[in-house]
């Protein structure tokens, strides 16, 4: 169920079944839609059955859920939908009424388990009814859209449950994968309690056009940014730039020059293209962007005037832990340095401990350091 007026993209594993078209009743497949609140326990639903065409049958549905109880402390939300199914194959055109009921349990913003019943009517040829039980997984994730340059570019909003004003991090990822392979760390920083936008630049999952220098990842960043502001309650003072691996480097640009965050987070960030040739770690960055472009992280850092929190492993055998302390020795602002001792690339979070890595990422945006004083650089093993 939505807020009245919100709507989602969603996604789901499992479904509705077609009669006499195999010999079991359930067929599991993926359902690409969206929904939109009506009102507080009313959902308009409507889907297309994309992966239908694999059985020669395609089909869209609509229909509306209503909420007979909300979920409390273990007990689940019971719904109940009704939805009107057409189906088009190879058979002709069919229409199913379809009713459900099912009790779900959310897991943070993007999971739904759900089981429940359905009954589905047919009436071409000799009418029957046709019923079954039901599970599976949903992820009503925000899928969002936004144009840089003449590109577009896609990003997930991972949403808090309710309406209330919160904090929102702009997570600007590394460079060796997509959005699904950093999703784990959106997950971490949502359990922390906040709103987190990641994007994917342009050339990374389904985003399209090629990355070709630095200047064409911060202008992807700069579209994320204005996508981010634009969102309902989002303002400078409630938003944190968090970037990681090459991440940093579009986070830092925006914190130097775009927009002044209520807090910078980098983890394992290096200080320039120059130190990367230097050191023989690319990071997997083609060639031709470091030709093109200088990737000049340090020569940022000293117009970087927001709280910032320079997070890097001791044992980065990518990124130098020497380049962390360099941004960090450069920084402009109120900033802390988290050497965590023993920690590769990309492995601080674990090293630490997930529970202290949420701890000092939460304590770190609620309470960050307003004076231009330099804060005590912090190993996590010995916590000076």
């Amino acid at each position: 169920m939505l807020p009245k007026g919100e709507s989602r993209v969603i996604a789901s594993l499992g479904g509705p079944y077609l009669p006499q078209s195999s010999p079991t009743w359930l067929i599991p497949y993926l359902t690409v839609g969206a929904m939109h609140g009506l009102s507080e326990n009313m959902t308009l639903v409507y889907d297309v059955h994309a992966l239908m065409a694999a059985l020669g049958v395609a089909g869209v549905d609509v229909g509306a859920a209503y909420r007979l109880r909300a979920q409390s402390s273990g007990v689940p939300e019971v719904t109940v939908l009704g939805q009107a199914y057409a189906f088009a194959g190879s058979g002709g055109a069919r229409l199913y009424p379809h009713l459900n009921i099912n009790a779900s349990w959310r897991r943070g913003e993007w999971q739904l388990v759900y089981v429940g019943a359905e009954a589905l009517a047919q009436f071409q040829g000799a009418p029957a009814v046709f019923a079954t039980p039901l599970a599976g997984w949903q992820f009503p994730e925000r899928l969002v859209s936004f144009k840089s340059d003449n590109e577009t570019l896609f990003g997930v909003l991972a949403r808090q449950p309710g309406r209330a004003p919160r904090r929102t991090v702009l997570y600007s990822h590394g460079n060796n994968d997509d959005i699904p392979y950093f999703w784990e760390r959106v997950e971490w920083i949502w359990s922390a309690g906040y709103d987190v936008f990641i994007y994917d630049y342009r050339g990374f999952g389904m985003s399209s056009g090629t990355s070709k220098s630095d200047n064409t990842l911060f202008a992807d960043a700069h579209a994320a940014l204005q996508t981010v502001l634009a969102l309902p309650g989002v303002t400078s003072a409630s938003l944190v730039l968090y970037g990681f691996s090459l991440g940093g480097a579009p986070s830092i640009d925006l914190a130097a020059g775009t927009v002044v965050p209520r807090a910078m987070i980098t983890e394992d960030a290096f200080d320039s293209g120059e130190s990367l040739v230097q050191s023989g770690a690319i990071l997997g960055i083609p060639g031709g962007w470091l030709l093109s472009g200088t990737f000049d992280n340090i020569g940022k850092a000293p117009r970087v005037t927001a709280p910032w929190l320079v997070l890097h492993g001791s044992a980065d055998r990518k990124v130098d832990v020497s380049e962390g302390r360099a941004l960090y020795a450069a920084a402009g602002g109120p900033k802390r340095l988290m050497i965590v001792d023993g920690a590769d690339h990309s492995t601080v979070p674990s090293t630490m401990d997930t529970s202290a890595y949420i701890a000092l990422i939460r304590d770190f945006i609620e309470n960050p350091p307003h004076n231009r004083c330099e804060m005590p650089s912090a190993d996590s093993s010995n916590g000076r």
